[in-house]
């Protein structure tokens, strides 16, 4: 899907000043690849950003790669949720998350 932002006060965006970050979403048999494309568009006040991804599985990821880097991540058994929260990241370069579960 496509996240769309703006100022959230002008009407620019009627003028096509807004962002669109396209997010991909892959599932394969022992884990699931999240990537996050950088913003593209004529809206560039984005510079950082708090990721705080809810992921839907029947079970916990035994571990979370961000760009092949451990991440810390919290499970809800009880909503099948898992909860992944970034600190501020750049976002001029794409990043992805992998789930691994098994």
């Amino acid at each position: 899907f496509k996240l769309v932002e703006d100022d959230g006060i002008s009407n620019g965006y009627l003028k096509g000043i807004y962002a669109s970050t396209l997010i991909e979403q892959k599932k394969q048999l022992s884990k699931t690849l999240i990537k996050i494309n950088r913003p593209a568009g004529a809206f560039k006040e984005i510079s950082n950003r708090k990721w705080n991804l809810s992921i839907h599985s029947n079970k916990a990821p035994k571990k979370v790669l961000l760009n092949k880097t451990p991440v810390q991540f919290e499970y809800i058994k009880s909503r099948g949720l898992t909860i992944i929260k970034t600190k501020p990241i750049p976002v001029t370069r794409a990043m992805s998350f992998e789930l691994f579960y098994n």
